[in-house]
């Protein structure tokens, strides 16, 4: 955990130092839970050491403990038991391990890809469209040429350290953005016709001047629907535009354990030596059209029993209103409890005493490293 948060804060220190940070979060996390009292627990992230405290924390006190997220698509949440990725409900949850047979399939995914074209919602701000793919390629003058594009992620959630358990569900192969482009920078230098495009993470304060050279182009300052349009595959390990790739018809080549591993919706990699081979398949579109169903049967289930719409327009089922009665439903009675006011200024008191008196305990010392 240490290690992690100190890749969280860029290695702004060392991870020892943050020892009596993780001590005073594990106190705060015990005693808002224990002076609250909730009926459930909702944590933003749960890549990250401060959401994990309090996960272990909300578990041990017997509560039910979610995760929440952005969803798969823009616009929209999920709730997890557990977390994203390799730990994802989509994954690791019986009532999931199948796809529901939905008879309106077509309708659902024709009313998401009309929105998501449409509206073409993004999460970080970026160049505009344009004139899309077609303006892309002539711009960067690659008429004649098939494009890879490989979308970059925060190394930081979920895949580092690279000895931690959630390397194994994660990214068995793979270690990490600059892993992936480094494999699929010698992957596609074996394919005449292709060139690989790389766009890091918004995010990613990483350099990989080292490794991109000049036989793969840097998109960072383009439209990423605009380049979605353009590719001839995405590769992707965990970034939610690999869903996102379906509404402009491309195959993604999936580098990593993303909620839809294993669903036969994506040219998968789970050995190195599967690199070169699926590549040229998803180039080839070997198997597209079953990969393509696959896929579109996903996002249906997705919209309609998994992703919670967080704007009036977007397309899935259920809303924020669903979501609280949900959370009203599974959540313990607190009628035998002080009113909700009185403990949440029992918790503002005490959190105020902390930090206006921060070394009267010694947990509580140097927590600035780990802090809420």
């Amino acid at each position: 955990m240490l290690r992690n948060d100190a890749a969280w804060a860029h290695d702004a220190y060392p991870p020892d130092e943050a020892w009596s940070g993780f001590l005073a979060c594990q106190k705060v996390a015990r005693f808002l839970l224990q002076t609250l009292a909730p009926g459930a627990v909702l944590l933003w992230n749960s890549t990250h050491p401060q959401t994990a405290i309090f996960q272990m924390e909300g578990w041990r006190a017997g509560l039910p403990v979610y995760a929440l997220e952005r969803g798969l698509l823009p616009d929209t949440l999920m709730v997890d038991s557990w977390g994203i990725q390799g730990a994802s409900d989509c994954l690791r949850h019986w009532l999931a391990h199948d796809l529901a047979l939905r008879e309106d399939v077509r309708q659902i995914w024709e009313s998401a890809s009309h929105y998501y074209l449409t509206h073409r919602p993004q999460k970080y701000a970026q160049a505009a469209f344009g004139g899309g793919g077609n303006e892309l390629r002539r711009q960067l003058g690659l008429e004649n040429r098939q494009v890879v594009l490989l979308f970059g992620q925060g190394d930081a959630a979920g895949l580092f350290p690279r000895e931690a358990r959630a390397m194994r569900q994660n990214a068995p192969v793979f270690a990490g953005t600059r892993h992936c482009l480094a494999a699929l920078k010698n992957a596609v230098a074996q394919i005449p016709s292709a060139v690989l495009l790389f766009k890091p993470h918004p995010l990613d304060a990483a350099s990989y001047a080292d490794v991109v050279g000049d036989s793969v182009i840097c998109v960072n300052g383009f439209n990423v629907h605009a380049l979605m349009d353009m590719a001839d595959v995405v590769a992707a390990q965990f970034t939610t535009l690999q869903y996102e790739t379906v509404f402009y018809d491309k195959p993604v080549l999936l580098l990593g354990r993303s909620a839809w591993w294993g669903r036969g919706c994506t040219y998968e990699v789970n050995r190195m030596e599967e690199l070169l081979p699926a590549l040229r398949a998803a180039l080839a579109r070997e198997g597209w059209n079953h990969r393509r169903e696959r896929a579109q049967q996903f996002l249906a289930w997705a919209l309609s029993e998994y992703l919670i719409a967080c704007h009036p327009e977007a397309p899935a089922r259920h809303d924020l209103e669903d979501l609280a009665d949900f959370l009203q439903r599974a959540s313990w009675d607190s009628w035998q409890l002080a009113p909700v006011e009185v403990r949440l200024w029992q918790a503002l008191e005490q959190l105020a005493q902390w930090a206006e008196h921060p070394h009267r305990n010694d947990t509580a010392r140097k927590a600035s490293h780990l802090s809420l």
